[in-house]
């Protein structure tokens, strides 16, 4: 593939990466389908310096439907406290290209907070949506979608960087493999099979998250009984393992030919200690991981030893493979022997 810029200069690629955004200019030559719903309410996302009474990581709401949250940023160059402001509430539901002033948060704070709260200095605001839409397709070609010009929604906590961060993670390694010419026929299209089921469970937890919080300020009594009930459902601690898994993305769990029953198979790799060595720092190499503690699986793994570590001879753990990305492809069982291994060497890592 070819790209000429403005200045003349021409860059020749096997691949693509879109990372450019939600407003994705390759997304859009490529013709990807985009579905999903348009923002119907904003809410104000500002960094401000504060004077007064602040309360940090609650949120807050007034009377009348409007709600404030801020949170700690640290200090500015002076040693001044920063923090982060979101306001919603049927005042701030305007569009996001009008520009956010002074007054406006002013008046946001003074209608939560009276006169506890005050601005002295507003550093950078912007007006984010309740936007939800994801690519249909993220592989066009030679061309692949990641981060926010696959998908977007209301930032919330976090995820959708922690989304972006894995959809990288996840076809990196796949490119890497494609390039160096051993990659398995079905290796890239994986990408999309195993990220794109991932980007979808965000976006609907964060309707859900965005439903409860009542963004719009209606103080809707139906909203308000599922948000009491959802608050006392989190006091349970299998609540909170679940919740826990779910936005942080250690819940993933991909589908790996063969061995899905194994518990630990499509899972982040437990980071074992190997040697003097933690497992994790060891897939810092880019290469996947072998695990062979047995010392047995030499002759299985040499025809691939461009791409795959054996180790862990006499550590403490069962038989496992490992992919570039952290996860756990496959795992030995009870009585294991050495074709379910070769098969899934060669599904992954190519023969």
């Amino acid at each position: 593939m070819t790209a000429t810029f403005a200045n003349d200069h021409t860059i020749e690629a096997r691949y693509v990466v879109a990372a450019d955004g939600g407003h994705s200019t390759v997304r859009s030559l490529v013709r990807a389908e985009f579905p999903g719903r348009v923002g119907t309410s904003t809410t104000i996302a500002a960094d401000v310096r504060l004077d007064g009474d602040v309360p940090t990581l609650t949120r807050t709401r007034s009377e009348d439907g409007y709600s404030a949250q801020v949170f700690p940023l640290g200090t500015d160059p002076q040693g001044r406290p920063l923090h982060r402001l979101a306001l919603g509430g049927p005042k701030w539901s305007l569009s996001r290209d009008v520009p956010v002033t002074d007054d406006e948060i002013r008046d946001g704070l003074r209608s939560v907070f009276g006169e506890r709260v005050r601005l002295l200095e507003l550093r950078y605001a912007r007006r984010i949506t309740n936007v939800a839409r994801q690519a249909a397709q993220y592989r066009h070609g030679r061309v692949f979608l990641a981060g926010d010009a696959a998908h977007v929604h209301l930032p919330i906590g976090a995820q959708g960087m922690n989304t972006g961060i894995g959809d990288a993670l996840n076809l990196g390694w796949k490119l890497g493999a494609a390039v160096h010419n051993w990659a398995p026929e079905q290796l890239l299209d994986a990408y999309h099979t195993e990220r794109h089921p991932v980007a979808a469970a965000v976006l609907r937890n964060v309707q859900a998250q965005s439903l409860l919080m009542d963004r719009e300020g209606t103080n809707d009594p139906d909203v308000v009984a599922a948000r009491d009930l959802f608050a006392s459902l989190t006091q349970l601690r299998e609540v909170q393992y679940h919740l826990d898994d779910m936005l942080s993305g250690m819940g993933i769990r991909y589908a790996m030919p063969g061995s899905d029953d194994r518990p630990l198979v499509g899972l982040p790799a437990p980071d074992l200690n190997i040697g003097t060595t933690r497992l994790h720092e060891l897939l810092r190499s880019g290469r996947g991981i072998l695990l062979d503690p047995a010392d047995k699986l030499a002759e299985l793994v040499a025809p691939r030893s461009d791409r795959v570590d054996r180790t862990g001879q006499g550590a403490d753990t069962e038989p496992m493979l490992i992919r570039p990305d952290g996860y756990v492809c496959w795992t030995a069982g009870a009585d294991y022997g050495t074709d379910e291994l070769e098969s899934s060497l060669a599904h992954w890592f190519g023969v």
